[in-house]
């Protein structure tokens, strides 16, 4: 419905199984994959996601959103506690803004998957991922204890997006993450709304 994808490198996973759905009937959705690390046997759930943007009340809206895209996956997988997990996407919620509760209140009370961001794990928690009306964080990697930021980038802001430079008003995401051995991707963001 809105353009979420989870795309993966065959040559290192293998897809296990997969889960789509609406979230409140909206053009919302979620979009999860479980996947196999090829090399160590590792499954890894990784889920996509974008929520409704706006201000005044719809932070509570996005809030009802990811908690019913958590509950979703957790009825479709019940072992989300034991495998590690990787939320990304725009959230569209501000992390620099004082009235937007969902990463900074909300995802630290979900407890199947325990969820925590990946950009406060390397110093990146305010660096902005969007500039059309101003500078935001709406563009997030929400990751597992089992999981660790090896490395997480993200374009710098330049002059308001799009631009000749950068394609989108969003800017793309990236982290490599570890769990044990096995280093894995994941990225969010850079599409439009």
């Amino acid at each position: 419905n809105d353009g979420s994808v989870i795309l993966f490198d065959t040559t290192v996973f293998e897809k296990v199984d997969e889960f789509s759905d609406s979230l409140e009937g909206n053009p919302q959705v979620v979009v999860a994959a479980r996947l196999r690390h090829r090399s160590s046997g590792q499954q890894l759930v990784f889920v996509s996601l974008h929520l409704k943007s706006g201000y005044d009340n719809t932070e509570r809206r996005r809030i009802r959103e990811f908690s019913a895209a958590i509950t979703k996956i957790n009825r479709k997988w019940n072992d989300l506690d034991r495998l590690p997990v990787v939320v990304a996407g725009d959230l569209n919620s501000d992390y620099n803004r004082p009235g937007s509760s969902l990463v900074r209140r909300h995802v630290p009370t979900i407890k199947t998957p325990s969820l925590r961001n990946a950009a406060a794990d390397v110093g990146m928690q305010n660096k902005p991922t969007y500039y059309y009306w101003h500078e935001s964080v709406f563009d997030y990697i929400l990751i597992s204890p089992q999981l660790r930021v090896l490395h997480m980038k993200t374009e710098e802001v330049g002059a308001q997006a799009p631009n000749a430079k950068q394609g989108a008003d969003h800017f793309p995401v990236a982290a490599t993450l570890v769990v044990g051995a096995v280093s894995v991707g994941a990225a969010s963001g850079g599409g439009g709304e």
